[in-house]
């Protein structure tokens, strides 16, 4: 049963990889053409290697996490960082096929059902378009997906370890993009209903906690409260 799931799983991270690297060559698109935002990525991350943490571009406070992956990947190379951005993404949404798969395998009990999850999230258009593209898109779904997993799991198997990595993969996925926020009212609710309150309180310290730096420095800089982006 293990090898034929690790079998499953070689094949899904292969298909995955091989899709994209022909996406890449076949599109003909750079790393910043696809998307706009791409520039202004770049420009934070420089911003932060300079010593300035100000993540404002006038219209909105950007959220923190993608500008400092980009930042890191300069430092490691100033030749090659787009290359180590590119195999970092690939990476995070190769990972992520294994964690859908377990997801929806998890949900449905069905290995046909969860490898057809698998087969589609991989040949999504939009998840083809931007996995080369240096925006915080691929990591955030990535993220999203590790924060569904490790809360249904914790939900079914109410295992204290799986709200341990729910709480932080919320908060890694809410400092790469802020749009997570608007299921923090339906979790709230799970957690109520099934009268786990103390389970609540710790999920909510975690997100807290993770987003206080950044937090802070908003505040300092422009007297704005705020867990991640506002824009």
């Amino acid at each position: 049963m293990y090898n034929k799931r690790a079998i499953t799983y070689f094949i899904l991270i292969i298909t995955c990889l091989i899709s994209r690297i022909a996406f890449l060559l076949l599109s003909c698109y750079d790393n910043f053409e696809l998307f706009n935002d791409s520039f202004r990525y770049d420009m934070l991350s420089n911003r932060i290697i300079e010593g300035d943490f100000n993540m404002d571009v006038v219209a909105y406070i950007v959220a923190p996490l993608y500008p400092w992956t980009l930042a890191l990947f300069k430092l490691l190379s100033e030749e090659y960082w787009i290359t180590l951005a590119v195999i970092y993404q690939f990476g995070l949404v190769s990972i992520s096929i294994i964690y859908l798969y377990k997801l929806a395998l998890l949900i449905f009990k069905d290995t046909s059902t969860a490898v057809l999850a698998s087969v589609i999230y991989i040949f999504y258009p939009l998840s083809l378009w931007y996995n080369h593209t240096l925006v915080q898109e691929t990591s955030f779904q990535a993220f999203f997906i590790f924060f569904c997993y490790f809360f249904t799991k914790y939900i079914i198997q109410n295992q204290k370890k799986n709200l341990v990595l729910a709480s932080l993969f919320f908060a890694i996925s809410l400092l790469t993009k802020s749009h997570i926020v608007i299921l923090i009212p339906f979790l709230y609710v799970i957690f109520l209903v099934k009268r786990q309150y103390r389970s609540l309180a710790f999920f909510s310290l975690i997100v807290v906690i993770c987003c206080l730096p950044f937090s802070i420095t908003n505040y300092i800089k422009h007297n704005v409260v705020t867990l991640s982006s506002h824009g």
